[in-house]
């Protein structure tokens, strides 16, 4: 209980103040969905929705048409069965597919880099933090669902952190092992 009403208490003034310029708490997320649904719609598959702007609108801006909150967009625009798919493919691409969004937070496409990280995010889910995976998970949380259309890799920085840890715990297992790093360091 402790975490969400600190969590709320932090996200309550930057709502309000949506609320109060905008007319819309959830304003900061909501304007993205109407870019999402046109990127969506007139770009990935080349044709129109309820609410997308003219050919010609869009090419003006990509924040043209008919204003959608965000859960309009996923939830209303979709099928269940397809928001399901594609945020299970976006977790896939981001966290595990090697030549998807998983090189960009490693760094490397090679195999090596991508071993290590296969093996550190093992090492995780096995030891008594494996709760620090929970932190991408839920901080990417329904942004998933736009991952497949193909986003600016700049959105999933958040899962950097942890993408670094598990890639350096081999190397740090491996110096343990060998004696040139202490068990309680």
């Amino acid at each position: 209980a402790v975490p969400v009403l600190v969590a709320v208490a932090l996200v309550a003034p930057h709502l309000a103040n949506n609320q109060r310029h905008f007319g819309d708490p959830m304003y900061s997320s909501n304007i993205h969905a109407v870019f999402y649904r046109n990127y969506e719609f007139m770009s990935v598959k080349g044709g129109g929705c309820d609410g997308c702007p003219t050919p010609q609108e869009y090419a003006l801006s990509s924040y043209a048409g008919r204003r959608i909150s965000m859960l309009g967009y996923i939830v209303g625009m979709h099928s269940l069965r397809a928001v399901a798919d594609n945020v299970v493919r976006g977790y896939y691409s981001l966290y595990m597919q090697r030549a998807g969004l998983v090189t960009v937070l490693l760094g490397t496409g090679s195999r090596w880099g991508y071993l290590l990280y296969a093996l550190g995010s093992c090492w995780l889910l096995v030891r008594p933090a494996r709760e620090l995976l929970l932190v991408p998970i839920l901080s990417l949380n329904l942004f998933a669902f736009i991952i497949p259309l193909g986003v600016d890799p700049r959105l999933v920085i958040q899962a950097l952190p942890i993408a670094a840890l598990a890639m350096s715990l081999p190397a740090i297992g491996l110096l343990r092992s060998v004696g040139v790093l202490r068990q309680d360091s």
